[in-house]
């Protein structure tokens, strides 16, 4: 039996559709370049989430999977992103505590945004009526500060973020 040969065409010969996909490209090549260098996820959305075990009353929480406290390691974003929700969530009753979010410090003026949780358990959400923008390499830091009577325990903040730009970063902790 005689070998056989195919052969078989280079990625940059073969067409691609981007009708329907958000890509730039036309072959298949370019589609790959452009899927490896981010420039379809402009628009993508994520969550960023922060959390601490035990009394959480005035603490710096972790930036998940780590577990040192974000004012010493802080999320440091790969992306421009538009935050533009919070989530919040503990294991206690009736809590009055305010989540404070740092972009770049840990300083009152690196103060970006509170949310004011008052009287609740469980989860809150709440979709922010101006959004605020993090760059590229903007570390990211959450402290809790208790209000009321009753103390956090156990706190997950989630931030609700989407990429803002098709640029993408060099490195950082994600």
């Amino acid at each position: 039996m005689a070998d056989r040969f195919y052969i078989s065409p280079t990625a940059d010969s073969v067409p691609f559709d981007n009708d329907t996909n958000g890509f730039i490209a036309d072959d298949v090549q370019a589609a790959i370049e452009e899927a490896r260098d981010g420039n379809t996820t402009l628009g993508r959305s994520f969550v960023i989430p922060f959390s601490n075990n035990g009394n959480t009353a005035n603490k710096w929480i972790s930036h998940i999977p780590t577990s040192e406290a974000s004012d010493t390691l802080p999320y440091h974003s790969a992306w421009d992103l538009e935050i533009f929700g919070v989530g919040f969530s503990n294991k206690n009753t009736n809590i009055d505590c305010d989540v404070q979010i740092y972009i770049n410090g840990t300083a009152p003026g690196d103060l970006m945004y509170t949310l004011q949780v008052r009287n609740f358990r469980y989860y809150h959400e709440t979709t922010l009526s101006s959004l605020f923008s993090v760059s590229i390499g903007d570390s990211i830091s959450i402290f809790i500060k208790k209000v009321g009577a009753s103390t956090p325990s156990s706190v997950e903040i989630d931030l609700f973020s989407r990429i803002s730009s098709t640029t993408v970063g060099l490195g950082g902790s994600n």
